[in-house]
């Protein structure tokens, strides 16, 4: 039993291991990404000037011209493909999301994993619906470019107000619903448990305020998700880690009208012993004393115990 009960609770850390390194891998793509395009907005102005304070006569402004058109091209296709390595972090994190809501079963990340995805096609259609509205307004100028100007461009942007808002909070509901789960990680009352906890809750605000503080947003999102990732990394599900807290919960005397079943608390705390044996009610695991949802489950939820 207990080398069953080790292995379920490496499997759960393992879970744990991967959502968290998926995290900080998605977090190094994008501050790789941010520290070359600043650099290259301060390089490329500067080596095409270069030619022009050196050139020949006339030829000067030219071949400024022709050096950062070049450079242009080349930071823009160094661009393009480390947008694309971003992204494959990004769906590397989104399936990690999606592994560790099925295997633990939980319903905040299993709506995270969903908000997100609903977030990512919002964003596709947007931008196509505009498109598809942008082009018979164009059309329509020909005719009557007023009308066209009143009611066809103020439309596009009421629908881009709409559709953008809508974006923003599905992206939110995602966040909210990742940072209710992170929040069960406060009473463990560890340092690592917290900052999980407070990780996710910087990549929750960080979100919220990114269309209103822009890089700053981006920036605060990006550290609570590393900060979120790196102890997940070291978390282990099912151990009781130095400092843990076990609250204490009170005691009940069973009568024979008594059906521990139908207690609200979801864990129970014996504190009588029978023969030096703990006395655990039914329907509550008999080593963390988690009570037990699902009573056909062959392991605990919480700690991987095997029950029958």
């Amino acid at each position: 039993m207990q080398n069953q009960s080790f292995s379920s609770n490496q499997f759960n850390s393992n879970i744990y291991f991967e959502f968290g390194n998926s995290m900080k891998n998605y977090v190094k793509a994008s501050v790789i990404v941010a520290i070359i395009g600043i650099i290259g907005s301060f390089i490329i102005p500067f080596l095409g000037i270069i030619p022009m304070l050196y050139g020949s006569g006339s030829s000067g402004p030219y071949q400024a011209m022709g050096g950062m058109m070049l450079f242009s091209s080349l930071f823009g296709l160094a661009s393009l493909g480390l947008s694309i390595f971003v992204l494959v972090r990004y769906i590397q994190y989104l399936s990690a999301l999606k592994r560790i809501g099925q295997t633990l079963n939980d319903f905040n990340l299993q709506k995270a994993y969903k908000m997100e995805i609903a977030t990512i096609i919002g964003s596709i259609i947007l931008p196509i619906i505009l498109i598809a509205t942008f082009v018979p307004v164009i059309i329509s100028m020909v005719n009557d470019p007023y009308e066209a100007m009143i009611t066809g461009f103020l439309g596009l942007i009421l629908l881009a107000l709409l559709g953008g808002t809508i974006i923003f909070v599905l992206s939110i509901l995602g966040v909210i619903a990742l940072d209710r789960w992170g929040e069960q990680f406060r009473y463990n009352n560890n340092l690592v448990g917290i900052n999980i906890a407070e990780g996710i809750n910087y990549m929750k605000w960080g979100r919220i305020i990114a269309p209103f503080t822009g890089g700053i947003g981006s920036i605060f999102y990006l550290v609570g998700m590393w900060k979120a990732g790196t102890n997940l990394m070291v978390y282990k599900a099912g151990e009781n880690q130095p400092g843990t807290f076990q609250p204490s919960m009170p005691s009940y005397q069973r009568s024979s009208e008594t059906n521990f079943d139908s207690f609200s608390e979801q864990t129970y705390r014996p504190d009588s012993t029978l023969g030096g044996n703990t006395i655990i009610p039914s329907g509550f695991c008999s080593k963390c004393g988690q009570k037990i949802l699902n009573l056909n489950s062959t392991f605990c939820e919480n700690c991987g115990n095997k029950l029958k």
